[in-house]
């Protein structure tokens, strides 16, 4: 997906793109981010969530912030069991 969807923003930059993936892991996030795909949806997935997502898409192109949430969201919670940790440790 990440090749096709690098190739694909070379000749059309306004067809949403949406990653379907159950990788949710920080350099795979940072690597859609990077691709210019416009969204993502995490498996499992819920049946209704997936049809938004889709249907938002088709509406406009605003809709990178679930990706930049998703990997926002890992590192707080990276951070936080860094702190667990550490506070264990002590």
């Amino acid at each position: 997906g990440f090749n096709a969807t690098r190739e694909i923003r070379k000749f059309n930059k306004d067809i949403p793109i949406v990653a379907l993936t159950a990788m949710v892991f920080e350099d795979v996030l940072e690597q859609l981010v990077d691709c210019d795909f416009d969204d993502i949806i995490v498996k499992p997935y819920d049946t209704d969530e997936f049809f938004q997502t889709i249907f938002a898409n088709l509406k406009n192109k605003s809709h990178k912030k679930t990706i930049a949430k998703l990997l926002e969201k890992m590192r707080v919670a990276a951070q936080d069991v860094a702190q667990d940790d550490f506070q264990d440790s002590a």
